[in-house]
């Protein structure tokens, strides 16, 4: 009688091990991915947020870096172009005298013919005339005092200080040329001055408790913006306005001496900006600077943000070990670079946020 062993139900054995390994497994997979997805949630709401709150920052580079240069070139260009003083076929434009005086930046190598022509080049080589006003141009510039229009122009284009006989020497935004044009260059100023301040305050109240940061976090995550800390590892910037406190200008007034038909003459003091009956010293706005973007290199720092890793099925607390192992709690993190730009001087409208592994 031959005897044979059964193979039946072998697979059993095997069987015992790898399907509780497979369970095992896939529990490991599935508490693995909760966790993955949890933390992937918080780099994603912090990405969004840091990108939020910093754009404020690079709005305001952008905007006070157009106010330096490229919009009181334009202005002026459209104003002053083409007003001509001076002698038949030996007229100058009023824009290149005021340049020449450092009255207002412009793209070097330009004039009266090229003022409206877009800047090219990485870098928007906007500048005050050095010559006229030395140290404005710098990072930490100096304001200069300014000749609006000096003695030698009024002298060789004949500028009519305020249309009125000698010695009247009352100066009228209406009258002459010379006056006028002082009163629209203080006018333009005052005005770029406004909203450069402007701006200045909309980001400081935006940026003064970081809300851009705290509420897109909040959006993505649900948590209370009172428990957020990366908001603390933002930098803040200081942007500061300059102003000149002494302008000049010069024109000539007609007199009825027939040996000296005219006369050279300007504001009383040699400072159309301080009234001497009254004691008052005004300013006019020329530019502004943010120190932490002068170099012109990218401005970069580092955010991080606290997160509380889910339950798990298995007995393993993962924020616990974490603070045992590593001495501190889980958190994400992202770096962060504002750079293109320039704000003064060269001021360059082109800065970008980029966020950094």
């Amino acid at each position: 009688m031959e005897v044979r062993a059964s193979s039946k139900g072998q697979i059993l054995v095997p069987a015992l091990f790898i399907l509780p390994t497979l369970v095992l497994f896939v529990y490991l997979v599935f508490e693995t991915a909760k966790i993955s997805r949890e933390k992937i949630r918080h780099q994603f709401a912090l990405d969004t947020a840091v990108f939020a709150e910093i754009a404020n920052y690079s709005d305001l580079a952008n905007r006070l870096a157009y106010i330096n240069g490229p919009f009181p070139q334009r202005v002026f260009c459209e104003v002053l172009a083409k007003i001509k003083v001076g002698k038949t076929g030996s007229e100058v434009s009023v824009y290149d005298l005021f340049y020449q005086n450092g009255a207002f930046p412009q793209v070097e190598g330009a004039n009266a013919f090229t003022c409206d022509n877009a800047p090219v080049g990485r870098t928007w080589n906007i500048r005050f005339s050095e010559e006229a006003r030395s140290g404005i141009n710098a990072a930490g510039p100096a304001i200069p005092p300014l000749e609006l229009l000096t003695d030698d122009d009024a002298n060789k284009n004949l500028i009519p200080y305020n249309g009125r006989f000698f010695p009247d020497g009352t100066c009228n935004k209406d009258e002459g040329i010379a006056c006028p044009l002082f009163f629209l260059y203080t006018q333009i100023y005052q005005l770029l001055g406004e909203v450069a301040d402007g701006q200045i305050q909309v980001f400081e109240r935006l940026t003064s408790d970081h809300a851009f940061y705290k509420r897109a976090y909040w959006l993505n995550t649900g948590l209370n913006v009172l428990a957020l800390l990366g908001s603390m590892d933002f930098p803040s910037l200081s942007p500061r306005m300059h102003f000149v406190d002494s302008i000049n200008f010069a024109g000539v007034q007609l007199d009825r001496d027939v040996f000296q038909p005219f006369h050279i003459v300007g504001p009383e003091g040699g400072n159309a900006l301080f009234n001497e009956e009254t004691g008052n010293q005004s300013e006019v706005f020329q530019l502004a600077t943010v120190p932490e973007l002068a170099s012109g290199s990218p401005f970069r720092f580092e955010v991080q943000e606290v997160w509380e890793a889910p339950s798990v099925y298995f007995p393993v607390d993962l924020n616990s070990l974490a603070r045992a192992r590593l001495g501190e709690k889980l958190f994400v993190h992202t770096g962060v670079r504002l750079s293109g730009g320039q704000v003064w001087p060269d001021p360059t409208p082109k800065y970008q946020v980029q966020l950094l592994p």
